[in-house]
């Protein structure tokens, strides 16, 4: 049995990832095969995306859902000429595939966080360094991550595919010209997110009385919840909840009319999402934030202390009618988190390119 020439095998690839993906195809056409199941181990990240080099496989959920073992394409993943598996600990199917192919001589590159939610501290620190090395190279999800790489251990091959929802026309801010009289929050309604201390603190700022109104964006096991916290504080006036939302158009109507975004809870993709439209981003001090967070240097980032509606409440009225560069925010994400700039680092790490100044522009933009 023949491999792929290029295949990623991967625990998901949720909706968000489509646009990279798209690019990718563009790029490698049928040279390259994606490999991914139904749902993670938190099972509200699932698969989504469409492309017709898309293989899915199967996830078994291992020891209480601690560790995820993947079936399906498994010899001929073991065959292909260059493969992008998670850089996750917790994979075993990708221990598998770090430890025949380094065997074998096949190219094997590991993509993901460079360090757990818990941080440098964290006990699985040792264990992914340890994947990380076995690989052939590392593809980061940030910049920050690939510079210190480049800086701890300068042998080691280094991409960056910026996590990134947007190609880069779809990348822009209003002008304050439209009336922003809205808060949103975009993803999944779940504890960690903590969407009811947002609630909690909307409620608290009384904004609701001169007009303001929130925006949730999302779905999850919470939602009957929050929807039932927001009956009792009779707000159902004020609070709107939209369901899950993926096309662009649809979301830049809700961020045209938004004064702030909020991740109450620990933030990732949500912070590319909001500065991309142009509209800054409240998170709260303490949490393990996503490598995302690297760009609170655009100036979009601002933060309230952590799990305090009060603290919240306070930074949500002193946002209300700030003047924002908006363009700026949204220029600093479109020149470094789009989704070319993703597929770009992607489709490099495939084909093992020349890495030579795709730090630049994150560097220049820092200063």
């Amino acid at each position: 049995m023949r491999g792929t020439r290029n295949a990623l095998y991967l625990a998901v690839l949720p909706a968000y990832r489509q646009t990279c993906i798209d690019q990718i195809d563009d790029r490698l056409g049928s040279s390259v095969s994606y490999y991914a199941g139904e749902a993670h181990l938190v099972e509200t990240v699932r698969t989504g995306i469409v492309s017709p080099n898309f293989v899915p496989v199967k996830n078994h959920a291992l020891f209480q859902r601690r560790l995820l073992f993947q079936t399906g394409a498994f010899w001929k993943t073991l065959r292909a000429q260059n493969l992008i598996t998670d850089l996750n600990p917790r994979s075993v199917s990708a221990w598998i595939f770090l430890l025949t192919r380094r065997l074998s001589r096949k190219r094997t590159l590991v993509w993901g966080h460079l360090l757990p939610r818990g941080g440098e501290s964290a006990r699985t620190v040792p264990l992914r360094n340890f994947m990380r090395r076995l690989a052939d190279g590392y593809v980061a999800y940030d910049y920050t991550s690939a510079e210190r790489i480049q800086q701890l251990e300068p042998k080691q091959p280094v991409w960056v595919a910026p996590n990134a929802l947007y190609p880069r026309k779809s990348i822009h801010a209003e002008p304050d010209s439209f009336q922003r009289n809205s808060i949103i929050y975009v993803g999944r309604l779940v504890k960690e997110k903590k969407v009811a201390l947002l609630i909690d603190a909307f409620c608290q700022s009384e904004l609701h009385e001169s007009g303001q109104v929130l925006d949730i964006v999302g779905t999850g096991p919470e939602l009957q919840i929050l929807q039932e916290m927001v009956d009792k504080r009779d707000m159902r006036d004020a609070v709107r909840f939209h369901g899950e939302i993926y096309k662009t158009s649809d979301l830049d109507l809700l961020y045209r009319s938004a004064f702030a975004a909020v991740s109450p809870g620990y933030a990732g993709l949500s912070i590319t999402q909001s500065i991309g439209f142009g509209v800054p981003i409240l998170v709260p001090t303490g949490e393990p934030h996503a490598p995302e967070i690297e760009l609170e240097r655009s100036g979009g980032v601002r933060y309230f202390d952590g799990d305090s509606a009060q603290s919240l409440a306070t930074s949500l009225r002193e946002l209300q009618g700030a003047k924002i560069d908006r363009q700026g925010l949204s220029n600093f994400v479109s020149t470094l988190y789009s989704a070319e700039k993703m597929a770009n680092g992607i489709v490099s790490a495939l084909e093992n390119l020349d890495t030579d100044g795709d730090l630049e522009p994150w560097r220049d933009l820092r200063r």
